[in-house]
């Protein structure tokens, strides 16, 4: 006999069918009204940030987000992808004040318009994502495959370029800006993405092992808690996160030569926040992005209102330290990060 259903899990799956409910609803009349504009437009060429989790992306995402030349899929877009034309404007202002105020893992401000990971809505529009793991994070040959993308068959393959397509399609299209996306998950994916935007620009972000580490045991946790049905209990939870940990960089270093030259910038994290405006100046140069002049006020502006937040700090016992060095010590080597 399966065990009672707790009530805050009760809870979660009635908001959750709710949601699909309202979502499908309001996704008809948004596919009546707008569906043709949609599958007529065609976005401009992305870039796409990339990195491993808490190496600094989303800090990265929302700096270059300040430039009006692009545009980023955001939070009401996670929750309301189907129908965001239709109720974006009105829903976020009503419901402005419901929001938090900072993210469960760690203290960065929460609102509807911040960017966020277009990874979050290819999981709910296919079903192909690593995100899946918030269901199954017991079970990683659920997701494991939605990786890197080299296994799925045809019709999976096709259905997630369209899906992020989709993504592209709908943020862009009231605007025709260009996008900005960011998520830890494409730093497996660049053969793939460059086979559909040819002319992409990629920006790898790169952090110490001892501070991402330690991190990303706590953003797991958390989302899981936060998030997921099932009860957190995985006995192998650190040694899945040092494999794709591992994995994700394996894969940089084989995949990275293929991007052509000049559309590709890579800087540590340790760096660009010593100096973001400088650093962000770089990227513009290197990756040839317009309008530099217009953008370095609003860059100066976001790093005086950051003067005030503290990165998350966290203590680990010797054991995890010399574990983190040894698995990674390929990571400290190439990036010259000290072993102490």
């Amino acid at each position: 006999m399966n065990p009672p259903m707790e009530r805050g899990d009760a809870l979660k799956l009635g908001l959750t069918n709710l949601a699909a409910v309202t979502n499908s609803c309001l996704g008809a009349l948004e596919h009546w009204v707008y569906g043709s504009r949609i599958a007529a437009h065609r976005p401009q060429s992305p870039v796409f940030i990339v990195g491993h989790w808490r190496s600094g992306t989303t800090l990265l995402h929302e700096i270059l987000s300040t430039d009006p030349q692009f545009t980023a899929p955001n939070l009401y877009h996670i929750i309301g992808f189907h129908h965001f034309l239709l109720t974006e404007k009105l829903m976020t202002r009503l419901t402005a004040r419901l929001l938090p105020k900072s993210r469960p893992m760690d203290s960065m401000a929460v609102s509807w318009q911040a960017p966020q990971e277009d990874e979050s809505i290819l999981c709910i529009l296919t079903l192909l994502s690593p995100y899946l793991m918030l269901a199954f994070h017991e079970n990683i040959g659920v997701y494991d495959r939605f990786f890197e993308l080299d296994s799925l068959s045809e019709r999976e393959l096709r259905e997630w370029q369209e899906g992020l397509l989709l993504i592209m399609k709908k943020i862009t299209l009231k605007n025709n800006k260009r996008p900005l996306l960011k998520s830890p998950t494409h730093s497996y994916r660049i053969p793939a993405l460059l086979k559909m935007f040819p002319d992409a620009k990629f920006i790898n972000i790169v952090r110490n092992p001892y501070a991402v580490f330690p991190s990303v045991v706590n953003l797991r946790k958390q989302t899981f808690l936060e998030n997921g049905f099932p009860k957190f209990e995985c006995a192998t939870f650190e040694d899945d996160l040092f494999h794709l940990y591992e994995r994700l960089f394996r894969r940089m270093e084989r995949d990275v030569p293929l991007i052509p030259r000049g559309q590709y910038f890579e800087v540590k994290y340790e760096d660009y926040v010593k100096d973001i405006r400088g650093q962000t100046q770089r990227i513009y140069e290197h990756l040839q992005l317009d309008g530099w002049e217009r953008v370095q006020p609003l860059v100066e502006a976001q790093v005086a209102e950051r003067k005030a937040y503290e990165t998350n700090k966290f203590s680990m016992e010797e054991s995890l330290r010399r574990q983190i060095y040894e698995r990674l010590k390929f990571v400290f080597d190439k990036y010259g990060y000290a072993r102490e």
